[in-house]
Parts: C-alpha cells; structure tokens; sequence
C-alpha cells in the first residue's frame, strides 16, 4: 500500500482513502451516499447544514462528527447508517424544514431523510446559512461584496450597512454556488446581489 494511501473500516467493510481525503469524499468513492446541502468541493468545507453527519470510531472513542470536514485517518472506523446517525440527521433535518419550510430543494432533502414535516415554529426563508456565497465571494473571487450580519434568528447574509455594494462584480457566483437558490445577482454593474423573491 502507498504511503498517501490509508486503510479504514467503512460500515464494517475495509476500504482505502487518498491521505488528506474526508470521510465524506472516501464514502462517495465507494458509492455510499451521505445528505449534503453545504458541500461543494471548490470550497473548503464548513459543516454548516450539519445533515452529512457519521459515526466514527477512532483511538478508543466514538463520536458523531461532519463527514465534510473530518480526515481519513489509518484505521478508524465509520459508520453512515446507525441508529444515533439516522436520528442524528433527522433532528438536523427538522432545523433546516423550520427555518426553509418552502423551499424545494431543503423539502427533497429532508424527505429523502424521512422529514416531511416538523412541529417546530415554521419560517419560510430560503436562505439556510450556509455561507457559501459568502466564501465563494471572499475566497475565489476575492471581492469580499458580501457576509454575515446579526446573531440568531437576526442573522443574515447582506452588504456592509445593508446599502447598496460599491465592490460587487455581478460576476453571479454567488448565485451558481448557493445550494437553495436563496440569493440572485441583478447583472448590473454596481449593484448589490439580491434575495430571489423575498428576505434571505
């Protein structure tokens, strides 16, 4: 075996892993599928919708942990279907069809995890707050037009004061990269990106 190679157990199955790949890229090498809304693989990974969660078993110790985010490591074990996974992913779930009750592509996801309604006080944002437009508007065009403002239910993605942004490109990579179709960029020049439809 290479030494960029490493071995692991993956659903009690060995598999190997590139050294530096995640638990989510090695699970979808071997054709496991694992929920995810907030990955996209020209970013780094931040674990914001939280529903790509595992079990894994390393030095002694088992834990739920992002798959996203978390290194192969030589001979841990991991686990995508347990019990505390499946209701793991449900409560996750749950969260994001409160905050996003209408949007499509959060209700596909949460029915797929068996979440097709919740009891929680309903919102019908579309935005979930994941930041990928944010990162992908610091990070790769390096503009930096927009972040985050406000704590919890208070907070939201905008422009510095809410006002219109003097540095945005309209170049639309926030909205290729946003996973709910939340955000929409007007193509003119000087113009802010703007929520599709309603407040993200």
């Amino acid at each position: 075996m290479s030494e960029d190679t490493v071995k692991f157990l993956l659903n009690d199955q060995e598999a190997t892993a590139e050294r530096g790949q995640t638990v989510l890229q090695a699970a979808r090498k071997e054709g496991i599928w694992i929920p995810t809304l907030c990955y996209n693989p020209s970013l780094e990974p931040e674990g914001s919708c939280r529903l790509c969660l595992v079990e894994v078993e390393a030095f002694g110790r088992r834990r739920i942990v992002t798959s996203c985010g978390y290194p192969v490591e030589e001979g841990i074990k991991v686990y995508t279907d347990t019990e505390n996974v499946v209701e793991a992913r449900k409560v996750v779930a749950e969260l994001l069809l409160a905050r996003c009750s209408e949007n499509k592509e959060v209700r596909e996801i949460c029915a797929k995890l068996g979440v097709t309604d919740t009891t929680l006080e309903k919102d019908d944002k579309d935005c979930m707050l994941c930041g990928l437009c944010v990162q992908m508007c610091h990070q790769k065009m390096q503009i930096g037009a927009i972040g985050f403002t406000g704590r919890g239910d208070q907070r939201k993605v905008t422009t510095p004061y809410d006002e219109l942004s003097q540095v945005c490109i309209t170049c639309g990579a926030c909205e290729f990269i946003c996973p709910t179709h939340a955000i929409t960029a007007l193509m003119n020049s000087g113009k802010t990106p703007i929520p599709h439809g309603k407040e993200v």
